[in-house]
């Protein structure tokens, strides 16, 4: 067992698996889920997105919805309840292998350029297996918060 204050070096060596929301917490829908659907999981989840899978039996990760992208869907004004989710999906999302350390996890959602300046910063990860099946759904907030 490591010891160190705050116990942050201690989360940070977990795996992913130990950490991520899976089973029936993982947020999941298929590409034709409606936007009531979509709104239905996230709501239900509270997770701020939602793993899209080809189907419910292999839950082959096909891309990822957050909020976010729920908002900028509204833009679509007249299409926006006719709308599925691989309409709104960003297909093939930045992923974390469940046995991945939980520090891997905080670099991918934080990936900064070498220069200091922030490239890219996702708020949630798909958690995926060997055979990049969505097994699971990682937040920010669970990686700062774990062990508390």
């Amino acid at each position: 067992r490591l010891v160190h204050p705050g116990g942050a070096v201690g989360r940070l060596l977990l795996r992913v698996a130990d950490i991520m929301h899976a089973g029936e917490a993982n947020p999941i829908v298929e590409p034709e889920a409606t936007i009531e659907q979509i709104v239905e999981e996230l709501t239900e989840k509270r997770l701020g997105g939602v793993n899209v899978v080809e189907n419910r039996q292999t839950n082959r990760l096909l891309g990822i919805i957050t909020e976010g992208d729920l908002r900028r869907a509204i833009g679509q004004r007249e299409r926006f309840f006719s709308l599925r989710a691989r309409d709104i999906m960003t297909a093939d999302p930045i992923t974390i292998h469940m046995n991945e350390r939980a520090q891997r996890a905080l670099e991918l959602m934080e990936d900064l350029r070498r220069d200091g300046t922030r490239r890219l910063q996702v708020y949630v990860l798909s958690v995926v297996d060997d055979e990049r099946r969505a097994v699971g759904f990682l937040r920010l907030h669970d990686l700062l918060h774990t062990g508390r």
